[in-house]
Formats: structure tokens, C-alpha cells, sequence
């Protein structure tokens, strides 16, 4: 998703949903997300909280193949030689939820 896209995107949740916080990941191009964010929805937009996300590409692969197991000969691989077969960013932003509200103390909601 471009980063245009990605302020429609919010703009839509914020119409459909009570969003009280968006948690990015602190890499490369965090900041300049989060100003394209503020400059496209104003005074709409949530509190803004960056988190650490060190190693989380590679704990977000975990969990999706901890849902998903390879099966049949795949199984005889190690998983470090494997990719996911599909997009696995939602896995990704499950990781940095998590990392956000252990940082912040917040008992966790499940999932």
C-alpha cells in the first residue's frame, strides 16, 4: 500500500471504528509516515506511538508458520529456508500490538 493509500485506509477505520491509537513500527521511514498521516487527516487523526521493531519480521514469520505448518515433504525443511506463501503483514502488526502493549503495561485482549 503506498503511503497515500495508507491515510485513505485510516480515514476509512476512523469512519467505522473507535481508533484511539495507531502503533507503527519505528523502522526507516516511521516519521515520515506518521507526518504524511497528520497532514492528511488533521486533528482526526489518533495519538501516533512508535514501537521497536527490531526482529519482528522474522517473530511475525513464526507465528504464521505456527498457524500454518508445512505439510507433506515441506515439513522435512527447516522453517528458516522457508517464505510464507502469502503476504504475512498482518501477522507483522499482531507482532508490534504486542510489543506495544507489553511496553505500555496494557493487559492484552487476546488473539
Amino acid at each position: 500500500m503506498s503511503r497515500a493509500g495508507l491515510g485513505r485506509a485510516i480515514e476509512e477505520l476512523l469512519g467505522a471504528n473507535q481508533v484511539s491509537l495507531v502503533v507503527l513500527g519505528d523502522g526507516t521511514q516511521s516519521r515520515a509516515v506518521a507526518a504524511d498521516l497528520k497532514a492528511a487527516l488533521g486533528e482526526r487523526l489518533p495519538a501516533i506511538e512508535l514501537v521497536n521493531e527490531r526482529d519482528s519480521t522474522l517473530e511475525a514469520r513464526a507465528l504464521y508458520f505456527a498457524d500454518h505448518p508445512p505439510r507433506g515433504v515441506w515439513r522435512l525443511l527447516p522453517l528458516s529456508m522457508q517464505t510464507p506463501g502469502e503476504a504475512y503483514d498482518d501477522y507483522a502488526a499482531l507482532v508490534l500490538a504486542r510489543r506495544y502493549q507489553r511496553f505500555s503495561g496494557q493487559a492484552s485482549g487476546g488473539g
